[in-house]
């Protein structure tokens, strides 16, 4: 069985995008603290429902380390899932989307496609697509080009900019984090 890396895309509160609209206090998030909370039903998920452990980050850890220590333990059909939730200046800008590294494999395709598809359904939001790290605003995503021998996807699970995106998380956090798990389940299985 392939291992398979939950990371949280940042270091907790305070770390990552925030939504700071006061008109929208109600679906308020802060990514860096959202994706540990979602890494850790994800983690919870894998166990209970496919009992798979798998391995999680440090979130006290800055990128730069857990792309080294992840250059040093994963394995060449270990799977990486990274977790992040988009920012817009637009609050109208919605969906999921995920990441896969400019040059990547098949398996990191098909995976991506039903990682977009099934996270978007658990949530009841739009599948904005499958996209190569180059049509990020960075172009290159460490996370991505870090660890090469593995599979590796970024998955921006919502905007959190967006009231109505956040909402829907909310309501769906904990159908979204076993979609999540099952499709790392299906495929660490293969």
């Amino acid at each position: 069985m392939k291992k398979v890396y939950v990371i949280a895309g940042h270091e907790g509160k305070g770390t990552g995008a925030a939504s700071k609209n006061p008109t929208y206090a109600s679906s308020h998030m802060d990514e860096g603290e959202e994706t540990l909370i979602l890494q850790k039903y994800v983690y919870h998920y894998l166990k209970v429902l496919h009992g798979i452990e798998a391995v999680l980050d440090d979130p006290r850890t800055s990128l730069f380390n857990v792309i080294a220590w992840l250059k040093n333990v994963v394995g060449v059909n270990d799977i990486i899932l990274d977790l992040h939730f988009n920012a817009f200046d637009n609050v109208t800008a919605h969906g999921t989307e995920v990441l896969i590294p400019t040059v990547s494999s098949d398996t990191e395709l098909a995976i991506a496609k039903d990682m977009l598809y099934y996270t978007s359904q658990a949530m009841g939001t739009t599948p904005r697509g499958v996209y190569d790290e180059t049509r990020s605003p960075h172009l290159r995503l460490g996370m991505l080009s870090g660890p090469s021998v593995a599979t590796n996807l970024l998955l921006e699970v919502c905007f959190c900019t967006n009231p109505e995106d956040t909402m829907m998380y909310y309501k769906n956090r904990q159908e979204v984090a076993k979609a999540i798990a099952g499709v790392l389940a299906k495929y660490a299985n293969q």
